[in-house]
Protein backbone atom coordinates (compact mmCIF):
# COMPACT_ATOMS: atom_id res chain seq x y z
CA UNK A 1 0.00 0.00 0.00
CA UNK A 2 1.40 3.41 -0.95
CA UNK A 3 0.65 6.24 1.47
CA UNK A 4 0.66 9.49 -0.52
CA UNK A 5 -0.02 11.58 2.58
CA UNK A 6 2.81 9.97 4.53
CA UNK A 7 5.10 13.05 4.56
CA UNK A 8 2.29 15.21 6.00
CA UNK A 9 1.42 12.55 8.57
CA UNK A 10 5.07 12.23 9.59
CA UNK A 11 5.41 16.00 9.97
CA UNK A 12 2.27 16.18 12.10
CA UNK A 13 3.50 13.36 14.32
CA UNK A 14 6.91 15.03 14.80
CA UNK A 15 5.15 18.13 16.17
CA UNK A 16 3.72 16.15 19.08
CA UNK A 17 6.95 14.37 19.98
CA UNK A 18 6.59 11.52 22.43
CA UNK A 19 2.78 11.61 22.18
CA UNK A 20 2.93 10.71 18.47
CA UNK A 21 2.30 6.98 19.00
CA UNK A 22 -0.81 7.78 21.06
CA UNK A 23 -2.25 10.04 18.36
CA UNK A 24 -1.33 7.61 15.59
CA UNK A 25 -2.86 4.71 17.52
CA UNK A 26 -6.11 6.60 18.05
CA UNK A 27 -6.28 7.45 14.35
CA UNK A 28 -5.64 3.83 13.42
CA UNK A 29 -8.31 2.65 15.86
CA UNK A 30 -10.84 5.16 14.46
CA UNK A 31 -10.10 3.92 10.95
CA UNK A 32 -10.56 0.33 12.13
CA UNK A 33 -13.92 1.21 13.66
CA UNK A 34 -15.00 2.84 10.39
CA UNK A 35 -14.05 -0.30 8.44
CA UNK A 36 -15.78 -2.56 10.98
CA UNK A 37 -18.97 -0.51 10.73
CA UNK A 38 -19.00 -1.18 6.97
CA UNK A 39 -18.09 -4.84 7.46
CA UNK A 40 -20.98 -5.41 9.87
CA UNK A 41 -23.42 -4.39 7.13
CA UNK A 42 -22.64 -7.34 4.87
CA UNK A 43 -21.96 -10.64 6.67
CA UNK A 44 -24.37 -13.50 6.20
CA UNK A 45 -27.09 -13.21 8.82
CA UNK A 46 -29.23 -16.03 10.14
CA UNK A 47 -29.50 -15.08 13.80
CA UNK A 48 -27.04 -12.17 13.92
CA UNK A 49 -24.37 -13.82 16.06
CA UNK A 50 -21.70 -13.59 13.36
CA UNK A 51 -22.44 -9.93 12.68
CA UNK A 52 -22.50 -9.12 16.39
CA UNK A 53 -19.12 -10.79 16.94
CA UNK A 54 -17.28 -8.20 14.82
CA UNK A 55 -14.85 -6.14 16.83
CA UNK A 56 -12.05 -3.61 16.54
CA UNK A 57 -9.26 -4.38 19.00
CA UNK A 58 -6.55 -1.88 19.94
CA UNK A 59 -3.44 -4.00 20.42
CA UNK A 60 -0.73 -1.31 20.45
CA UNK A 61 -0.20 2.18 19.00
CA UNK A 62 0.79 0.61 15.70
CA UNK A 63 -1.55 -2.37 15.63
CA UNK A 64 -5.31 -2.60 15.46
CA UNK A 65 -7.00 -5.92 14.77
CA UNK A 66 -10.38 -6.32 13.07
CA UNK A 67 -12.00 -9.67 13.72
CA UNK A 68 -15.21 -11.64 13.53
CA UNK A 69 -15.83 -14.70 15.65
CA UNK A 70 -15.35 -15.76 19.25
CA UNK A 71 -15.73 -18.91 21.33
CA UNK A 72 -19.45 -19.05 20.48
CA UNK A 73 -19.02 -18.07 16.82
CA UNK A 74 -16.36 -20.50 15.62
CA UNK A 75 -17.56 -20.49 12.01
CA UNK A 76 -16.50 -16.92 11.08
CA UNK A 77 -13.50 -17.87 8.93
CA UNK A 78 -15.19 -20.68 6.94
CA UNK A 79 -18.20 -18.45 6.23
CA UNK A 80 -15.90 -15.56 5.23
CA UNK A 81 -13.92 -17.74 2.83
CA UNK A 82 -16.70 -19.84 1.24
CA UNK A 83 -17.41 -18.16 -2.10
CA UNK A 84 -19.65 -21.07 -3.17
CA UNK A 85 -22.23 -20.61 -0.42
CA UNK A 86 -25.41 -18.74 -1.28
CA UNK A 87 -26.79 -16.68 1.57
CA UNK A 88 -30.28 -15.17 1.78
CA UNK A 89 -28.74 -12.16 3.53
CA UNK A 90 -25.10 -11.08 3.29
CA UNK A 91 -22.05 -12.37 1.49
CA UNK A 92 -18.64 -13.98 1.85
CA UNK A 93 -15.52 -11.83 2.24
CA UNK A 94 -17.51 -9.55 4.53
CA UNK A 95 -14.37 -8.17 6.19
CA UNK A 96 -11.94 -8.31 3.29
CA UNK A 97 -14.08 -6.25 0.91
CA UNK A 98 -14.57 -3.23 3.22
CA UNK A 99 -10.89 -3.39 4.17
CA UNK A 100 -9.75 -3.34 0.55
CA UNK A 101 -12.17 -0.51 -0.22
CA UNK A 102 -10.78 1.50 2.71
CA UNK A 103 -7.21 1.45 1.39
CA UNK A 104 -7.98 4.24 -1.04
CA UNK A 105 -7.78 7.45 0.94
CA UNK A 106 -6.72 5.78 4.19
CA UNK A 107 -3.52 7.81 4.41
CA UNK A 108 -5.45 11.08 4.12
CA UNK A 109 -8.03 9.99 6.73
CA UNK A 110 -5.30 8.96 9.18
CA UNK A 111 -3.41 12.22 8.66
CA UNK A 112 -6.60 14.28 9.07
CA UNK A 113 -7.46 12.41 12.28
CA UNK A 114 -3.99 13.05 13.74
CA UNK A 115 -4.22 16.70 12.67
CA UNK A 116 -7.57 17.09 14.48
CA UNK A 117 -6.11 15.54 17.62
CA UNK A 118 -3.12 17.91 17.47
CA UNK A 119 -5.40 20.90 16.98
CA UNK A 120 -7.49 19.88 19.99
CA UNK A 121 -4.32 19.80 22.05
CA UNK A 122 -3.42 23.30 20.82
CA UNK A 123 -0.17 22.35 19.10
Amino acid sequence: MKLDGYPKLTAALKRVGSEAPIFAGRALYHEGQRIMTEAKRIPPVKWGHLRDSGQTIFESPTRVMLAFGNSAVTYAVPVHENLQARHRVGQAKYLERPLLSAISGMDARLAADVRRQIERMGR
